[in-house]
């Protein structure tokens, strides 16, 4: 727990898949999840006009990786690369959702609803003009997946025509460490989501002011997030934490597994094993401190080597589905988690 994982290895991802003809899983019990799942929707072929069976025509979902030596064009167009990294086999999945908290519609409603709340405010103004007043402000705090997931949300309320009742906004913090209350508090927040994880397991941009730092080990990070939740929690802390504005942790992204991850010692440490534990203590923390914890991971997690780079979900199916759920519990309070 309080040791470095920095020279444990990954399994070489090309031989530990299930590839063999006669593999399978067996799925002993099946349940919906609570908020959504992915589903496959095949095509259909049924060659044989006497049978009444269908065949479904499908691909196995291997893991998606990076091979060693798959970074110039030339290797880039190789079998060898491109079955590996080739994204096709997401292409039928599609994500149902199973609670109208998650559903489009909902969140639309309450999107209106708030214009109107807003509106209602203009009619009293004293000098009658009926100025507009200010979005609902979501402020994503990290680095890269937090711009990412700030972007997702955009995008939907953009779709609807909704910049003018909610915005989204990310604020850079690569370390718990980082995340600092004035900051928060001068954007002027409604809604403060903290991830922070990556840059505490990932490889450090090599001219960059913490290359070569290693990564943070699972009792090291515990007392990052822990101080942080303090620090944002404390009483003369200048951040002001009322029905107005309130933070919540959200869970880590999974990375892909890209080749700096898979070398032998690693040079990125973001493997399933380290997220999936960076993840258990932000949960454990959130619950024995009282803060709101959001886990996506139900989204995230069935597809999560999706990722083009190997690292952000961005412009994906992945993406779009996890900042819809994002909006959905950040609007409409009585979403459970």
């Amino acid at each position: 727990w309080n040791a470095t994982f920095q020279n444990d290895c990954m399994e070489d991802p090309t031989t530990h898949r299930l590839t063999e003809d006669t593999a399978f899983i067996d799925v002993v019990n099946v349940t919906d999840g609570h908020h959504g799942y992915w589903k496959r929707f095949d095509n259909y072929s049924n060659n044989d006009n006497n049978s009444d069976k269908n065949e479904t025509t499908t691909t196995p979902l291997l893991t998606r990786y990076q091979p060693q030596q798959c970074r110039t064009e030339e290797d880039l167009q190789s079998d060898r690369c491109q079955v590996a990294m080739s994204l096709e086999q997401f292409a039928p999945y599609e994500f149902i959702s199973t609670n109208d908290n998650t559903s489009e519609s909902r969140i639309q409603s309450q999107l209106t609803k708030l214009q109107g709340e807003g509106d209602g405010d203009n009619d009293n103004d004293n000098d009658g003009k009926g100025k507009s007043k200010s979005p609902m402000l979501l402020c994503f705090i990290g680095l890269s997946h937090a711009r990412e997931m700030s972007r997702e949300v955009n995008l939907w309320l953009s779709k609807w025509n909704a910049t003018s009742i909610v915005q989204s906004i990310n604020i850079d913090a690569q370390f718990p460490r980082l995340v600092n209350p004035n900051t928060i508090q001068s954007k002027g927040c409604n809604a403060s989501i903290i991830a922070t994880g990556q840059w505490s397991a990932g490889r450090k941009p090599p001219g960059g002011r913490y290359r070569g730092l290693p990564p943070t080990t699972f009792d090291d990070y515990q007392t990052e997030v822990r101080d942080m939740i303090l620090r944002l929690t404390a009483p003369e802390s200048e951040l002001k934490l009322d029905d107005s504005h309130k933070i919540y942790l959200r869970s880590i992204h999974y990375n892909a597994l890209g080749d700096v991850k898979t070398t032998c010692p690693p040079e990125d440490w973001r493997s399933p094993p380290v997220i999936d534990t960076y993840n258990e203590i932000i949960k454990n923390l959130s619950s024995s401190m009282n803060i709101s914890f959001i886990d996506t991971n139900f989204i995230v997690g069935p597809l999560w080597d999706i990722s083009a780079d190997f690292c952000h979900y961005r412009l994906d199916k992945v993406a779009s589905a996890e900042a819809l759920y994002m909006l959905g519990r950040l609007l409409l309070p009585s979403t459970e988690s």
